[in-house]
């Protein structure tokens, strides 16, 4: 039966004061590391835009507090649940400008709150990548997460298997996912150009390659923001269900639920993974935009591998690991190999400019694909990234100077070759297969002010 009810919204979708729309990017990271997003813009209402709700009695015996009531839960669903599509990924997300927000109640719903750090420039940007856009977005983070969670349960299980899992927490194009992520910021400086060092052998000039280029005489910068920075992050998870693969061949398949504390364990896993080893924005790998969360009880990589086989234990899927089933990155591989390196107090600068110089190091060693010192018989250079090209550059020989006189040793050069991976896509060529560098490099800030890298590879 339908009921009309007490009180009335004039207006159900609101009323904008001065609405202004910007095109915005909600793009999740792809799981495999080979894989080329697919950006999908639209529109989206810029922050900061009010909007009021109108609402009133249905008659005029309506109880005042019928209308409160009313009023608190508008409220709760506009601040807790949003408005619009991607609310999940932290869009369509209000605050009250004169009221409290309405406390959620505890019984579904489980909250995890911290506030986010910058501690090294980031490449950060949207749709535009002008200086508006060189924040850190809900979804950008919300990205990261997933990713990162993926590499707590690669390896364990099937790729159909795993995809039903994450479906079940961050959701698909079938369901909504049981994690919502708010994302604001709390102080920040105006975003700057980014301009290489003048020294051509920077080491911060070599990791931070493509953000200061010139390109057909042009000169292309990308924005960056600069610590401090600060970000409030909340973490809303729900209760949800999980379909066990093991009870598919029964007439009525099996459901598993998963409890709203044990879906948020699973996000604080992946945001303790992504604020020790990860990054956000450009050239995050290379230590640029990373992170470190205020509040976060977990301690080490051992505790988000047992919270990942807590969840597979509970939905009767535990199995020990396969590198044939970790078709993407895995934290539980065991050639995974961690360290850390003390930097001691600096600033952040400093600690980039001596990652680049070890970088670069490295890669002179290894120039041409080959192990300069003769120590190892087979490195690979892929591991560092592709597109990669060694040998050449040209391929109309070596490069002459303009008396006629080569720069390269014509008996030695060799016409470029780029170098493959057994993932790349037959219908990609190795001049633009995409594999993103398995070394992950991260700034870390204790809370003495030292710094210290985190190297996970």
């Amino acid at each position: 039966h339908y009921y009309t009810g007490q009180a009335t919204i004039l207006d159900a979708q609101g009323r904008c004061n001065e609405c202004k729309f910007k095109p915005d990017d909600p793009n999740a990271h792809p799981p495999g590391d080979w894989e080329n997003p697919v950006p999908v813009y639209f529109l989206a209402v810029k922050p900061g835009t009010t909007f009021s709700f109108p609402l009133a009695k249905r008659r005029a015996d309506v109880a005042d507090e019928l209308l409160d009531l009313s009023r608190e839960w508008l409220l709760g669903a506009l601040c807790h649940l949003g408005t619009g599509a991607k609310t999940n990924a932290g869009y369509g997300a209000f605050k009250p400008i004169d009221a409290q927000v309405p406390k959620l109640p505890s019984q579904s719903r489980a909250v995890f709150e911290t506030t986010l750090e910058l501690v090294t420039p980031a490449f950060l940007a949207g749709a535009n990548q002008q200086a508006e856009d060189c924040d850190l977005r809900s979804a950008t983070m919300r990205g990261l997460l997933r990713w990162w969670w993926r590499t707590m349960h690669a390896g364990f299980l099937d790729v159909k298997t795993l995809r039903a899992l994450e479906a079940a927490i961050w959701g698909d194009t079938n369901s909504g996912g049981a994690v919502r992520i708010e994302l604001s910021q709390i102080k920040a400086s105006p975003p700057a150009l980014h301009s290489h060092p003048h020294e051509k052998r920077s080491g911060l000039r070599y990791v931070a390659y493509g953000m200061d280029e010139k390109s057909k005489g042009h000169r292309k910068q990308r924005y960056r923001l600069d610590p401090p920075a600060f970000w409030n992050l909340r973490l809303i998870a729900r209760p949800t269900q999980f379909p066990n693969e093991a009870d598919i061949s029964q007439s009525k398949q099996q459901r598993v639920s998963l409890s709203a504390g044990r879906v948020l364990e699973q996000a604080k896993a992946a945001l303790w993974l992504l604020c020790n080893y990860g990054g956000v924005g450009s050239k995050s790998r290379k230590g640029f935009g990373s992170l470190v969360a205020e509040q976060n009880d977990l301690t080490s990589l051992e505790d988000c591998q047992r919270i990942a086989r807590n969840l597979r234990q509970h939905c009767s899927m535990d199995s020990t690991f396969s590198t044939t089933l970790a078709v993407s990155p895995s934290i539980s591989d065991p050639d995974v190999q961690c360290t850390t390196i003390s930097v001691g107090p600096t600033f952040p600068e400093e600690v980039l400019e001596r990652i680049g110089r070890a970088y670069s190091a490295v890669a002179s060693r290894f120039k041409h694909n080959a192990d300069r010192e003769g120590i190892l018989q087979s490195p690979n250079k892929a591991a560092w990234g592709l597109p990669r090209k060694i040998h050449g550059p040209r391929e109309d020989g070596p490069i002459r100077r303009k008396d006629g006189s080569y720069v390269q040793n014509s008996k030695t050069w060799r016409p470029p070759e780029w170098l493959d991976f057994p993932k790349r896509p037959l219908n990609v060529t190795p001049a633009n297969a995409r594999h993103a560098s398995p070394i992950h490099i991260h700034v870390h800030k204790g809370s003495s002010g030292d710094f210290r890298v985190h190297l996970l590879a």
